[in-house]
């Protein structure tokens, strides 16, 4: 494995966790995963030419969570469905 090799997943796993400090917030394991999907899927078009569609759920969990950002998430039902219709 070349250096370069090593490196691809170490830069993506770098931005998946710079944006989830960017939205912040305590343990909430379907944003973190979501934001990691969307994260990979970003990279592979910009590194790799590779596109990987990406939807944006509305989260059905969050009147569980007591922990949940609320409208911070951008996947919480009214933020989501508003990011959804923007061309």
């Amino acid at each position: 494995m070349t250096p370069e090799q090593w490196a691809i997943p170490q830069r993506l796993t770098a931005a998946c966790l710079n944006r989830m400090t960017e939205i912040g917030g305590p343990r909430c394991c379907k944003r973190t995963s979501r934001i990691a999907i969307e994260c990979a899927a970003e990279y592979s078009e910009k590194e790799f030419g590779v596109s990987m569609p990406c939807s944006r759920p509305n989260c059905r969990y969050h009147p569980w969570n007591n922990e949940c950002l609320g409208i911070r998430c951008p996947f919480f039902p009214q933020k989501a469905a508003a990011a959804a219709v923007r061309p």
